[in-house]
């Protein structure tokens, strides 16, 4: 899978959701799968289930979101994932987050100096000459 390097120098990728493109803004700091706002729910046809449930927000802020099961293209193959559906006011131009909980398992190379990323699978050299800490 490949993305890019923003004009803002932010790791962009476009999934699709529900067989629909989405620009996704690559966040470490999200550790689910992913973050989207109710506009971009909407669009996509996500059924948000009952309970709104309350996080804080990287700067600090509070928010409400709501789960919905969603269809990813993910490497190939169709999965069901929970997908966070902030309610309220958008806080970024990005409709959507994409957290560590899609990237674990991977290998994730943002290059910077040619202004791609890459998601892909691991292969036996990438594994670490000792385990981390």
């Amino acid at each position: 899978m490949e993305g890019r390097i923003d004009e803002k120098n932010r790791p962009v990728l476009t999934l699709s959701v529900n067989e629909r493109p989405v620009s996704c803004l690559i966040d470490t700091g999200f550790n689910g799968f992913l973050w989207i706002d109710d506009r971009t729910a909407h669009r996509l046809g996500l059924y948000q289930h009952g309970q709104i449930y309350r996080s804080e927000l990287a700067d600090g802020r509070p928010a409400e979101f709501k789960i919905a099961i969603g269809k990813i293209l993910w490497f190939d193959e169709l999965k069901n994932i929970p997908i966070h559906v902030f309610q309220g006011e958008r806080h970024s131009d990005f409709g959507a987050l994409l957290g560590t909980r899609l990237l674990i398992g991977n290998v994730v190379l943002l290059d910077y100096n040619w202004g791609v990323i890459s998601i892909r699978l691991p292969v036996a050299s990438d594994r670490p000459s000792r385990p981390r800490d």
